[in-house]
């Protein structure tokens, strides 16, 4: 479903009266929630940040890291794409990303693009190899798909196709696989381990 497209275009009004999300009230559309050895935190990258990163510092930091080794923080637009549609938000990256690499965020997945991109380990605009969460762009339903005319160092997959991510994790390392709906194969398939 594309929600901007249902209901005559309110953007995703529709949806939002269908689908409970279990945040404290709409003006604070944000939430948490820990599953097996995941811990996630959904944003709403269409209402201000700074509420938001106030209550995500908080609830990273109150975090086991013992009992949820992983954590994963996701959003509507994303912080890093090379696609025709966007090329990341800037806004986003300078507001979140100190607050993501503070926690050692694991993982964003991001969706708005309507492609699957697979990012290097990033801090500040480049790939690092002393941490920073690894970027995935899956926004891969209702709307036609969008071209890579960007060659980006950071971008490691890109793939112009539908279909939907598959994630499994151990205690030392996290799986992660693109799964196109055509013909339901791992289109990238790859691992992060804990150091």
């Amino acid at each position: 479903i594309n929600a901007e497209y249902m209901g005559g275009g309110q953007c995703g009004i529709p949806l939002f009266h269908t689908f409970r999300m279990p945040w404290a009230s709409p003006a604070a559309p944000f939430y948490s929630f820990s599953h097996g050895l995941f811990h996630v935190a959904m944003l709403s990258t269409e209402h201000p940040l700074a509420p938001q990163l106030r209550w995500l510092d908080r609830d990273l930091g109150a975090l086991d890291r013992g009992t949820f080794p992983w954590v994963v923080v996701a959003g509507h637009k994303p912080m890093y794409t090379s696609t025709s549609h966007s090329l990341g938000h800037a806004s986003l990256r300078k507001s979140i990303e100190p607050v993501l690499i503070r926690h050692e965020v694991d993982l964003c997945i991001w969706s708005h693009v309507h492609n699957y991109e697979r990012s290097c380990p990033m801090q500040r605009d480049n790939c690092s190899t002393t941490g920073g969460p690894v970027h995935l762009v899956v926004g891969t339903g209702g709307e036609g798909l969008h071209n890579f005319p960007h060659q980006r160092s950071w971008s490691l997959r890109r793939i112009q196709d539908y279909g939907y991510v598959r994630l499994t994790a151990n205690r030392s390392a996290l799986h992660m696989q693109f799964i196109v709906a055509r013909t339901m194969e791992p289109a990238d398939d790859v691992f992060l381990i804990k150091k």
